[in-house]
């Protein structure tokens, strides 16, 4: 595989990871008012139900691009980028890591406790280049798609301990968090072996699996207690308003 063909099936994987993204980030950033004035107490439960929130979207991610990114893939590029559907089913996984990790970062930053965060993204953007250096040559852009997933799960290691040090142990539910990860590969194991088995490769399989991947997460989430009290939306409000009633 030469370098301009690992650039691009990544770019293709990279491209559509990134569209993941956009609603997580928007959820992250519509709680900041919140997470700036809310109590101890308070604080501990906002940064729970995100978590379950940004896990819920990370495990949905994953289960789905692993059952269709094939079929996603030949749907929105030609052939030629056939070759990034694996590459997106690696790197969709960095979306469970980067949810959970932005998360604890806003929460930081909120809390004014975000100035040691420069140095672990400084650290894993240098990891990368080391990693890509080293499996690149042998895995071409599967390999940069292992690089990310190993550096973001870094990331969210480092990023909680700066949060749990500086801000405080505001994250309990752990058994929350099992329940999500299991239910999302449970899902991805069922679309694997079921969807990807009985349907052939085509439009028909990814409109049937955009439609009951979706489903069965949602109801084995439901089943499996995985959903978190929402956060009130008339609160969300006065706390976006509080800024301008001060001026």
């Amino acid at each position: 595989m030469t370098n301009s063909q690992t650039v691009a099936l990544y770019g293709v994987a990279a491209t559509i990871v990134t569209f993941l993204l956009v609603i997580p980030n928007a959820y992250m950033t519509s709680m900041m008012p919140l997470l700036v004035t809310a109590p101890p107490q308070k604080l501990t439960a906002m940064v729970n139900t995100a978590c379950a929130y940004m896990s819920l979207i990370g495990a949905l991610a994953v289960a789905g691009t692993t059952c269709v990114s094939a079929d996603f893939i030949n749907l929105i590029t030609s052939h030629e980028y056939a070759g990034a559907a694996p590459v997106l089913s690696i790197l969709s996984i960095s979306v469970l890591f980067t949810c959970v990790t932005s998360v604890f970062s806003y929460a930081s930053f909120a809390r004014d406790h975000h100035h040691r965060l420069f140095a672990i993204s400084c650290g894993g953007f240098a990891l990368n280049i080391v990693l890509d250096v080293v499996l690149i040559p042998a895995l071409g852009a599967r390999g940069a798609a292992v690089a990310t997933v190993i550096v973001e799960s870094l990331i969210l290691v480092g990023t909680y301990a700066i949060f749990r040090s500086r801000v405080g142990n505001h994250f309990n539910a752990w058994s929350r968090q099992a329940r999500i990860y299991a239910v999302g590969g449970a899902v991805a194991l069922l679309g694997h072996f079921v969807l990807d088995h009985q349907l052939g490769a085509g439009v028909l399989r990814l409109g049937v699996g955009l439609v009951t991947i979706p489903g069965i997460f949602v109801a084995l989430a439901l089943l499996f207690r995985c959903f978190p009290t929402p956060i009130s939306f008339r609160e969300l409000w006065i706390a976006m308003r509080v800024p301008r009633g001060r001026q």
